[in-house]
């Protein structure tokens, strides 16, 4: 019992509870300072998906014995949940530095795993490095580390450093201040338009979060997703996106333009959380809106539970509402996905489209994307449009749709009105 209670059963590795109890005897006997690595496995749900749960049960136990391979005497691994690890040594002055070990984590788990055939798994790191008596804090900031080295594109360590310890400040801060600022309306949804291939016809808005933090200045809608998250708002904000974008949609259906689309982002968290179609379906309904004025854009940077998002996004289609997979190039989007889900359109990420006239491989995956639109029967748009070089390069390739600053930022809800009347008044 005192094993089972102290291990996970699965890999053999010790459990967070086991974790935090051997941690604490090392915090009490430590005469140097200790290093904790926050271990992530890049790409493990997309495995999860393709080969099933057992074969993901068999890859975790392989990835546990590669890092106790890696490991030296008197450090200890142990199994957060999932596919999450942490290891933490004393930095004595023989032990190996932090990045020798990291670095050694990440090469082992890149080997190929004979069960995978041909997909890969990575590993992202976090490393923080303390003389303080807290676990639970340095938890906190070697995780903090790690999701930098996801964002800096996964498959890598990063140690925690004051530009991090700021950001996570700044997390902090807006967790604490988020409840009020939804309830005393600081929060504002913006409209970027989405314009079609002659460059001067509207073909919807994109709906983009804002918030200007009194301490903080704009806050990155990605950041108030995630932190919006870990204070258990994520419905309230999806509710208050989802009134602001229904208003609109309102506006547009009483101004005869029910050509229009507007989108609303929804990240895979969201979608494996929250009901997300009976919110839709209840509004639609309560305020007798066209549901294909409504689109729904998923973020392509974060691996999807596929049978999640088949029923929810299934039941989405089945109200009429569009579906639409943003930041396309950058993530984890495959051809079945596009196809079980009905996709009607897909963005091209910006860093694909930007300075596109100079950028030969960018131009080539542009038109391979293209070209799959046709086959598979779904709309490109293409982000990040900012000069009359993008524009007549992807009118050259026929892209039917485009958004960028070249035709306009993001605007307040009354200026977007305003730059609708005027487009129109223009063509």
């Amino acid at each position: 019992m005192q094993y089972q209670a102290e291990h996970d059963l699965l890999t053999g590795l010790l459990s967070r509870g086991g974790f935090m109890d051997m941690a604490g005897r090392q915090l009490a006997v430590r005469d140097y300072p200790l290093c904790m690595m926050f271990l992530d496995l890049d790409g493990f749900k997309v495995i999860n998906d393709a080969y099933g749960h057992d074969a993901g049960d068999q890859v975790l136990i392989e990835v546990a014995q590669r890092l106790r391979d890696c490991i030296a005497e008197g450090f200890t691994l142990a199994r957060l949940g999932g596919d999450e690890f942490v290891i933490l040594y004393s930095m004595a002055p023989a032990a190996d530095l932090p990045e020798t070990v990291a670095s050694r984590l990440i090469e082992a788990v890149k080997r190929p795993f004979p069960r995978l055939a041909h997909r890969h798994i990575g590993l992202s790191i976090g490393i923080h490095l303390s003389s303080k008596d807290d676990i639970n804090e340095m938890l906190v900031c070697s995780d903090a580390a790690l999701y930098e080295a996801k964002r800096r594109g996964r498959n890598q360590y990063c140690f925690f450093t004051e530009k991090i310890n700021a950001h996570l400040q700044m997390k902090r801060d807006v967790e604490r201040d988020l409840a009020s600022a939804l309830k005393n309306g600081e929060l504002e949804v913006w409209f970027q338009p989405i314009v079609r291939r002659d460059g001067r016809t509207l073909d919807g808005f994109e709906a983009l979060l804002r918030w200007h933090h009194k301490n903080h200045g704009w806050i990155a809608p990605p950041d108030l997703i995630e932190i919006a998250a870990l204070a258990g708002l994520s419905e309230d904000l999806l509710r208050f996106i989802l009134d602001e974008v229904a208003e609109m949609i309102r506006y547009l259906h009483a101004s005869s333009r029910r050509d229009l689309r507007v989108a609303m982002n929804i990240s895979p968290r969201e979608l494996e959380r929250i009901l997300i179609d009976d919110l839709v379906a209840v509004k639609l309904r309560e305020l007798d809106l066209p549901p294909e004025m409504l689109e729904i854009e998923i973020t392509e940077e974060t691996a999807i539970d596929l049978q999640a998002a088949t029923q929810t996004l299934g039941a989405l289609s089945a109200l009429g509402v569009s579906i639409a997979i943003d930041d396309f190039g950058v993530g984890y989007s495959s051809l079945g996905f596009l196809r079980q889900m009905r996709v009607s359109r897909v963005k091209i990420d910006r860093s694909f489209v930007t300075d596109l006239v100079n950028r030969s491989e960018n131009q080539a995956l542009v038109q391979a994307v293209l070209q799959l639109s046709e086959s598979f029967r779904f709309q490109v748009v293409a982000e990040g449009v900012e000069s009359m070089d993008d524009l007549r390069m992807l009118q050259e390739m026929n892209c039917p749709a485009m958004q960028g600053y070249y035709f306009s930022p993001p605007m307040p809800v009354q200026k977007a009105r305003e730059w609708m009347q005027d487009m129109a008044a223009a063509v």
